[in-house]
């Protein structure tokens, strides 16, 4: 596992993932790449296109714009002495801003030469905006905000139009910047006294930035989805930047989904009842706690059970699929040997191994068809069973339920078989075995229950009438598969006294590469 980048903490952690059913990611730096771009830009009233067109901003609000970018920030643009490419730090945020400036032909240290800051309000993540107050060389003091979009126009009064005059900012251009938001998104420790004024600003600009996906994150999801498992993204953007990136990974199929309860603020999901919450939460929440490596923080690496080294959404895939699939496998398998044994020990304990030869063939003809049946359906189900139409979580919904409900049924036919293992009359004297008839009765009745009535519990969905045939066919072929399987003859000699032989006959051969022993003795 460490091969595929992911380091475990928690050994326990491998074999719930093995069975995980719901996959909690941050979207920063796992789902995307962390490498924000500005791609939008609205400033003056309009749109400006290419967003790093200087010639459409007015000189007024251009250096407004670019002081405001240049002081109320935490990084730096750094211009090497030999020339070459210019390095620009601070957050993932702030660079795709800075880099903006620069293409708009930002100087950043002649701009913050030009004014010096009296005041910082840093960066508050409840408000979700920082500020800082400058003082010019003619004692003008500006105040410059910058931080959620949303947040930053509803304390705007004005704006700076195309032709650089302060005007009101009325409704309609409130709807304007309003909507380029939502479309931008689709596609406090105070050092002194005195705080920064809060309303009545002027807005400058409102910029889109997008973090884009990384690749092969659609793919990791799908398949996760595939295999029945779901994902869910956690962040702390605002529900229609959340719902863009959620459709462009793959983790919401279409818009239609984009509704409570699979797309909630935190805030709404705190302010319901405990019974409301424990409801939601089914569709939410997940169990193992996994931290990135490289973006993640101390404390979530500390509090996670595996740690993904390269911060890649797809490694998460990696160590889950396998775990699973085996571990589903295996109980599989054993609960088919199970039967076969309950099938038979009353006429096999005392007089001959608990599991014959005879035994032994149809359980392993019976292991293999079914094995090849439940493999074909998990991996080409959703095709064979024509359930492209449906969204992939109904999908894989329908798909484990009949691979369920076929695997029970294939248990129930197979009990005929077991029967009578060496006769091709598996039904000769049923009528008279009562417990029998009651108990495949009971497990169909409980089965039907199952599927039908308690859904939500067993994790199942409903089946129509073709897909209950699906599955009694799929069961009923184990009867003539047993029928041709004893037609193959069978060693007299039990498997495990042959193996015995092979093993005392080795262990008393002489080594090709040493002598035989001598001893001698003195007296």
């Amino acid at each position: 596992m460490m091969m595929d980048k992911a380091l475990v903490r928690r050994l326990s952690a491998c074999e719930t993932m093995g069975s995980a059913t719901t996959i909690c990611s941050d979207k920063t730096g796992t789902l995307t790449l962390n490498q924000m771009t500005i791609v939008e830009a609205y400033s003056g009233g309009q749109k400006i296109d290419p967003p790093d067109s200087k010639s459409q901003l007015p000189p007024i609000l251009y250096s407004l714009l670019i002081e405001g970018i240049a002081q109320n920030t935490t990084g730096s643009v750094f211009v090497p002495e030999g020339g070459g490419d210019l390095e620009i730090s601070g957050s993932p945020t702030e660079k795709a801003i800075l880099g903006w400036a620069v293409k708009l032909g930002m100087n950043f240290d002649a701009v913050r030469s030009e004014s010096s800051i009296i005041h910082v309000f840093p960066f508050n993540s409840e408000k979700k905006k920082g500020g800082v107050a400058l003082q010019l060389p003619d004692s003008q003091v500006h105040i410059h905000w910058k931080g959620a979009a949303e947040i930053v126009l509803a304390s705007c009064t004005e704006y700076i139009d195309a032709s650089g005059n302060i005007v009101p900012l009325d409704q309609v251009k409130v709807s304007f910047f309003r909507n380029a938001i939502e479309d931008m998104a689709a596609n406090e420790q105070q050092k002194t006294q005195w705080a920064l004024p809060q309303d009545d600003l002027v807005l400058l600009a409102i910029v889109g930035i997008k973090d884009p996906c990384r690749p092969g994150v659609r793919d990791a999801v799908r398949l996760c989805q595939n295999a029945g498992v779901k994902v869910r993204m956690v962040t702390g953007d605002n529900p229609q930047t959340a719902k863009a990136i959620a459709l462009e990974c793959g983790i919401l199929s279409s818009a239609e989904d984009a509704v409570e309860p699979y797309v909630i603020e935190g805030r709404v999901f705190r302010n319901y009842s405990d019974a409301e919450r424990e409801k939601i939460a089914e569709k939410i929440l997940a169990d193992i706690g996994l931290s990135m490596g490289i973006q993640g923080t101390e404390v979530a690496k500390e509090s996670s059970d595996i740690i993904i080294l390269d911060d890649n959404f797809a490694s998460v895939v990696k160590p889950e699929q396998c775990p699973a699939f085996c571990y589903n496998l295996m109980k599989r398998i054993l609960y088919l040997e199970n039967l076969e044994l309950l099938g038979t020990v009353d006429t096999m304990l005392g007089k001959e191994p608990l599991i014959t030869n005879i035994m032994w063939r149809n359980l392993l003809i019976q292991a293999a068809y079914q094995v090849s049946v439940l493999l074909v359906l998990n991996f080409r189900g959703r095709s064979l069973l024509g359930l492209e139409h449906e969204t992939p979580q109904r999908a894989n919904n329908v798909k484990n339920t009949l691979i369920f409900n076929a695997f029970v049924f294939c248990q129930i036919f197979n009990e005929f078989n077991a029967r009578k293992p060496d006769e091709f009359n598996v039904f000769k004297g049923i009528t008279k075995n009562h417990l029998f008839i009651a108990i495949v009765g009971i497990t169909l009745v409980l089965q039907v229950i199952i599927i039908e009535f308690v859904g939500k519990f067993t994790s199942t969905v409903r089946l129509n009438w073709k897909q209950w045939l699906i599955s009694a066919v799929i069961a009923f072929i184990s009867w003539p598969l047993a029928a041709v399987g004893k037609l193959i003859p069978v060693p007299q000699t039990p498997l495990h006294k042959f193996f015995t032989r092979i093993f005392h006959r080795s262990a008393r051969s002489p080594s090709k590469n040493h002598s035989p022993a001598c001893s001698s003795s003195l007296s």
